[in-house]
């Protein structure tokens, strides 16, 4: 089982995601999950979280460094005013977070780690709007983590959201979850006292039991 209440940095008894549609979308990740590294893309039905699928997206690598969007919801896209679909997942980042959330994306891949990004999106007319977004990994036909589910979502949606589009975003707090119950059957276990935990975003990372937390520029 996920020690939820152990997951937030500052000790207190609250889960690390804040937004109900990340929590949804992470309780149905774990459960379909039962235990594994990860759990299997075509075991995700939709019919199962069709109240979240316009803010939920999937993620395809084909690639190291080529993270593309496979699917992105309804209102995911009308944020940015565009189709998402094919699109370079990280193109929506500014220049200098590419670097770390590539970092990111390849902590959820290897060890089967899920990211909870807090980040702060801008519109064309410089409105600004702070965001979570959640993603775990997910096996595909080989077995590999080459598929990742998300989601993006706020706590409240200003009256501009999907009039004035997206134009940037920047990431503000990363925080790294493993599961303590996974059962890598067809991968190395990863020692977490091994882990390398090094710097995302310029800024030094501290692990709190099985949580690394990055923290960015914004105080909770």
């Amino acid at each position: 089982m996920w020690n939820s209440n152990e997951l937030n940095a500052n000790g207190e008894e609250n889960a690390a995601m804040r937004n109900g549609a990340s929590r949804a979308l992470f309780d149905y990740w774990n459960r379909i999950r039962r235990g594994r590294f990860a759990p299997w893309r075509s075991e995700i039905e939709p019919a199962d979280i069709h109240t979240l699928l316009p803010d939920v997206f999937i993620i395809e690598s084909a690639e190291q460094s080529d993270f593309r969007f496979r699917l992105a919801g309804t209102r995911m896209c009308a944020a940015y005013r565009r189709e998402l679909k094919g699109q370079d997942f990280m193109s929506l980042w500014s220049a200098t977070d590419r670097e770390g959330m590539e970092t990111v994306m390849h902590n959820i891949a290897r060890d089967g780690a899920v990211g909870v990004i807090t980040l702060t999106c801008t519109s064309n007319r410089e409105q600004h709007l702070r965001m979570e977004m959640v993603i775990m990994p997910l096996r595909h036909h080989d077995g590999e983590i080459s598929r990742f589910i998300g989601v993006l979502s706020g706590a409240e949606l200003p009256y501009w959201l999907g009039t004035n589009p997206v134009v940037s975003q920047s990431a503000d707090s990363v925080r790294l979850l493993w599961p303590e119950d996974r059962n890598d059957e067809d991968r190395r276990a990863v020692n977490q006292s091994d882990t390398r935990v090094g710097e995302f975003f310029g800024r030094p990372a501290r692990r709190v039991r099985h949580l690394a937390v990055y923290d960015g520029g914004l105080s909770d």
